[in-house]
């Protein structure tokens, strides 16, 4: 999800039994706190028992706050025990367990909780061990509450741990019989199990060491709705307010960028404590119907049950807002795609389909993409006239696909200012973009500009440019169709001729991501008929935020221009090999590309040389059927096929390691770009 516009930051502490959760909520709101994260059962009750009489109740009137409140401002918390008896090999601690979790959850259902978290503890095995814990039991009790509800989240609260095999803090000189597990993995394992709800999420605790940044990049593919700090884990610093290490302040703001709640955690000794608990009841129970709500004094503040009351969090809450605060700003390119973080596009059919108004708008305000060609023209005219001849010999650049001018514009300045003469015909088979080319022929180019209604494959020019320009790239380099739309074009160019870009290649790098693999699944709706298949059988252009990609990106097919080949044949196929640098679960691979323009200018959506500024293209995904689970320094093996006819072109693959999926996509029976 992309950045909030503000920050959204809870807190999780103790109630007072005395005072409740009103007073609670009172002191958390009038500090500055979103919402509070507070147990369901009552503090001193834990599993009802209706069969004994004047047996109190297990959780708190839902007549304390105003629904309102239950909806907006607070998250229920599952008792800690549920999720370790629920996979008890006592069958009467895992009846019991069952029973406590859907009392839970059927409370938070009837007070319309818009969240409860669900504590996942990683406990300690043998360092010998084979396997995790089990946890089938929980997953199917987990399982059934999510598909018996239709609103409610559940966050998985785990904290980071070290990735296996990579040794904890407290392990460096000691020797090792027991480890403890991946809590990544023990998530993996819930989340396959539950078939990849799209309402389970993470709440990621964050401890006091943290593992390393290769264990914690694993979770930016995960759909981590909270971030929980632990109020151990701030420092004081020399003026006695709390902050977090260098490495903390890292991972909260990585994490800031991503528009996740921020929890603070107060820690099991903290606890709502008011100077007088009979009058903060008496002053919090002003503002409901039961005369038990929300009140608005300042009865209640946090404090350790070992000190004197104060309201300390406040400063934590600070500290958070000055990290969210501090973010580096957004630049034009980052404030214009935002709104496509994790949003699934289809690619553009440029031969089948006009473009619209507004897809030219977004293209035309890229501020890199227009420069760059610009300069790659300046150069071209440069090396091909000589400086004595450029007020008098008259250069031909042919612009296809000129939509509404945006190539004709920079060919020009840059005619303008290599002082060359120029003649540019702006070839564009869209009649709507025709007729602003037509406008601005008249009003602003005149004679220098000549408009060309045609497909640039079936025009005949009066004359062979010497330099053929064009924008016809997709996000995987050629699957908008720019190899055939040039090779049938470059008959316009003379046999010396330049064309810009006159190289382009395709990368890919394995992905995973949780939250692309549940939006792919929900795009079978928009078929028609509904087909689940062709939704994983499509590429999707989309701006990777909530994606891991485990390994740098490779090239996969290259293509030239002009090609002078005496057989032209657009077809590709290769595979790439990669090493899993850790465990982890593929959802498929994303696609990049960058191209040479002319000489040394590029253009790059490929991270590591990505074209900073620039935004008119995203990386492109191509899913996987079902998840590919994959273990540290296995081989992951990807297979890409482009294939060609007459009449339409489409992408084949799969992966063949460490496990085998079927092909995607043959034939191009779910996708293909017509021609």
């Amino acid at each position: 999800m992309p950045r909030s516009k503000r920050l959204s930051c809870g807190v999780q502490a103790q109630t007072n039994p005395e005072t409740g959760i009103n007073a609670l909520l009172d002191v958390a709101m009038t500090t500055g706190f979103d919402f509070i994260v507070v147990p369901l059962a009552h503090p001193l009750r834990a599993l009802r028992n209706p069969a004994a009489k004047g047996d109190a109740a297990f959780a708190r009137a839902d007549l304390d706050l105003y629904s309102g409140d239950w909806s907006s401002s607070v998250v229920g918390q599952i008792s800690s025990t549920v999720q370790t008896q629920l996979d008890s090999a006592d069958p009467a601690e895992r009846i019991k367990a069952q029973e406590m979790f859907e009392q839970d959850t059927a409370w938070a259902s009837h007070i319309s909780l818009p969240a409860v978290v669900l504590p996942l503890t990683v406990a300690p095995v043998a360092a010998d061990a084979k396997a995790p814990r089990s946890i089938a039991n929980l997953a199917r009790v987990l399982s059934n509450f999510l598909n018996s509800t239709l609103s409610m989240t559940v966050w998985v609260r785990v904290t980071a741990t070290p990735m296996a095999g990579e040794p904890s803090s407290t392990e460096a000189n000691a020797p090792v019989t027991t480890r403890a597990q991946d809590s990544w993995e023990l998530w993996n394992t819930l989340r396959t199990l539950c078939g990849y709800n799209g309402r389970l999420a993470v709440a990621l605790e964050l401890p006091d060491n943290l593992p390393s940044p290769q264990s914690l990049a694993r979770w930016k593919g995960e759909p981590v709705k909270g971030l929980f700090c632990l109020s151990s884990s701030f420092l004081t610093n020399n003026k006695g307010f709390p902050v977090l290490s260098k490495r903390h302040q890292l991972v909260v703001r990585e994490f800031l960028e991503f528009g996740t709640q921020v929890v603070v955690d107060c820690g099991s000794n903290q606890f709502i404590s008011p100077p007088d608990a009979k009058a903060a009841a008496s002053a919090a129970a002003q503002a409901s119907p039961s005369g038990k709500g929300k009140g608005k004094g300042k009865a209640a503040q946090f404090v350790d049950n070992t000190t004197t009351p104060t309201t300390i969090y406040e400063n934590h809450l600070q500290y958070i807002g000055h990290l969210f605060d501090t973010l580096p700003a957004l630049d034009e390119a980052t404030r214009a795609s935002s709104s496509f973080e994790d949003s699934l596009q289809a690619p553009l059919q440029p031969l089948m389909d006009n473009l619209e108004s507004a897809t030219y708008e977004v293209f035309e305000r890229d501020p890199v993409k227009y420069a760059q060609y610009g300069r790659a023209v300046e150069l071209a005219l440069e090396d091909r006239v000589p400086e004595s001849e450029r007020a008098t010999r008259e250069t031909v650049i042919m612009v296809v696909g000129a939509g509404r001018g945006p190539l004709v514009q920079a060919a020009l300045e840059a005619a303008e200012r290599a002082n060359c003469k120029v003649k540019v015909y702006a070839v564009e088979k869209n009649p709507n973009a025709v007729a602003t080319l037509l406008v601005r022929k008249n009003e602003e180019w005149l004679d220098s500009v000549e408009i060309i209604e045609s497909d640039m494959r079936a025009w005949n020019p009066p004359a062979l440019a010497d330099i053929l320009v064009s924008e016809l790239l997709g996000s995987f380099g050629d699957n908008e169709l720019s190899p055939e739309c040039l090779d049938g074009a470059q008959r316009l160019l003379k046999p010396d001729g330049v064309s810009i870009p006159s190289k382009y290649t395709s990368y890919l790098a394995p992905l995973s991501s949780q939250k692309l693999y549940i939006e792919v699944r929900n795009q079978y709706v928009h078929f028609s008929p509904p087909d689940e298949r062709k939704a994983f059988e499509t590429p999707y252009v989309v701006l990777l935020k909530n994606a891991a990609i485990t390994n740098p990106p490779v090239p996969v097919f290259t293509f030239e221009h002009p090609n002078r080949a005496a057989k032209i044949d657009n077809s590709r196929y290769t595979s790439v090999t990669f090493t899993a640098p850790h465990n982890t679960t593929l959802h498929g691979f994303a696609g990049y590309f960058d191209t040479v323009l002319y000489k040394d200018v590029m253009l790059s959506i490929v991270p590591d040389t990505f074209s900073t500024g620039m935004f008119s293209w995203f990386p492109i995904l191509f899913p996987f059927k079902q998840p590919v689970s994959v273990k540290a320094d296995e081989t992951i093996e990807i297979h890409v096929w482009r294939n060609c006819t007459r009449e339409k072109v489409w992408y084949e693959w799969t992966c063949t390691s460490p496990i085998s999926l079927p092909i995607h996509n043959p034939g191009g029976r779910s996708y293909y770009i017509g021609l």
